[in-house]
């Protein structure tokens, strides 16, 4: 599919298909405004994928007006180290973060999620591997 123009279905339904599930637990790591999580099942602590949760701000009650100022947002981030040819640990990674106002439903915060799931699905690995606008 091509990103000029898109097609992102509204009211989808996400759902993963195959796999094996991994458990992640917490690792102990102080995270301001949330927590970290690693990989269970990997024993070799260079190599074990972690996420990170955390919500970075949250929407503010103005005490004079008595209305919110500002959103709330909120991200998470997947690592997976990966050890070089060359023996260098790098570490690529993945960020989803929203941004949301106290007056999002919960219908509208799952229908941004659901698209942004979406931006991940095949259709658009080209755009993701490669930078292709095509």
């Amino acid at each position: 599919m091509a990103l000029q123009p898109c097609s992102l279905p509204v009211g989808g339904t996400v759902s993963v298909v195959g796999g094996t599930a991994t458990s992640f637990v917490p690792n102990g790591a102080e995270i301001s405004g949330g927590v970290q999580v690693v990989d269970s099942t990997n024993t070799n602590a260079v190599t074990r994928a972690s996420a990170t949760f955390r919500t970075i701000k949250t929407a503010a009650l103005d005490q004079k007006t008595g209305l919110y100022v500002g959103k709330t947002k909120r991200q998470a981030q997947l690592v997976r180290p990966k050890v070089q040819s060359d023996g260098r640990v790098v570490f690529p990674l993945g960020r989803l973060e929203i941004e949301i106002v106290p007056e999002n439903t919960e219908a509208e915060i799952y229908a941004l999620l659901d698209q942004l799931a979406m931006l991940t699905m095949a259709a658009y690995r080209d755009f993701w591997k490669l930078g292709s606008k095509a």
